[in-house]
């Protein structure tokens, strides 16, 4: 007799519900402790219990599905929103029973969860991201650092990042703000674009004690950013090269997609297209399609759809 396990899962506890087709067991509760996972895990064994349901609740599902998944169960991962859409009984008790013989009726759709290798990759990528973001947002504090010291070098640069400013920012650190020094640091180009009296005059400022202080703090905090992107990008290059090879030709031999673009859209798409039925739909997940607003013959909006936030940005 075909049995199905519905889980509903908490911070702290999983609610374990089976339905055989005609009847339910008693709803049993677990800890979401990793030793109280492997004992669920042996209970779904117990009760003949292959095929697994359970709701894609915040980050709190994926030590379950990782343990689950290595026990061998048949797992589907279930948005809670289309669970509610669906008619009947609603408790959290109730709801591991409800999820249970919604999975035997076959009546849940389930979310792509990719392999295990992208799996991987893309913990890496989307923290790759996450660090560019922070290293963006420590370059804007450098430079409002330096704004309060009175020295506008960054109005005459493109970018901030640029090694003429992270060695003027070393300089003053190392107690070293006056203009007449510092210019020797200044690139050329710069020098000839802007012309040497400007560019001193940017340089010259006023820098206190507590200035020095929170460009040192900024500066090692800029480069513990990049050493840990870099790190990740190591890692990302890794299981490429190891499984994905022929993915990332591909993908690098498109004009405008650069190494760094392949490694994540390989990381968000899983490398499988059969996912999406067509082009449209792939866009829509993205985020890129247009949202069909329309009423009685009216466009009220063309705006995007939300959608994958980490490929939005490549794409």
């Amino acid at each position: 007799m075909k049995k199905t396990a519905g889980l509903d899962i908490h911070k702290v506890t999983i609610f374990c519900g089976i339905f055989d087709g005609k009847h339910h067991q008693d709803v049993k509760e677990f800890s979401t402790t990793t030793v109280s996972i492997h004992s669920l895990g042996e209970y779904l064994h117990e009760q003949g219990v292959t095929q697994v349901a359970l709701e894609s609740t915040g980050i709190y599902w994926i030590a379950v599905w990782n343990i689950l998944e290595a026990m061998g169960f048949e797992l589907t991962l279930v948005n809670p929103y289309l669970i509610k859409q669906m008619p009947g009984r609603k408790s959290d008790v109730k709801d591991a029973q409800w999820i249970a013989t919604l999975l035997h009726k076959e009546l849940l759709r389930g979310s792509l969860i990719p392999e295990q290798n992208i799996r991987e990759l893309r913990c890496y990528s989307r923290k790759y991201m996450r660090l560019q973001q922070k290293q963006t947002s420590t370059l804007q504090e450098l430079e409002r650092i330096l704004e309060m010291a009175g020295i506008r070098i960054t109005s005459l640069v493109s970018n901030i990042s640029a090694k003429s400013v992270r060695q003027i920012i070393k300089q003053i650190i190392q107690g070293n703000d006056d203009a007449q020094e510092l210019i020797k640091y200044i690139h050329g180009r710069i020098l000839k674009r802007h012309g040497i009296e400007k560019v001193k005059e940017a340089l010259q400022g006023f820098v206190l004690e507590q200035h020095r202080f929170l460009l040192e703090q900024a500066m090692e905090e800029l480069e513990l950013l990049e050493k840990q992107s870099e790190q990740c990008l190591v890692k990302m290059r890794e299981i490429c090269q190891r499984h994905y090879s022929k993915e990332m030709k591909l993908l690098k031999s498109i004009p405008g997609i650069s190494e760094i673009s392949a490694l994540i859209i390989i990381a968000e798409t899983g490398a499988e297209m059969k996912a999406f039925e067509n082009s449209g739909k792939f866009t829509g997940w993205i985020g890129l399609r247009p949202r069909n607003d329309e009423s009685a013959g009216k466009l009220k909006s063309t705006a995007t759809t939300k959608g994958n936030k980490y490929l939005r940005t490549i794409v």
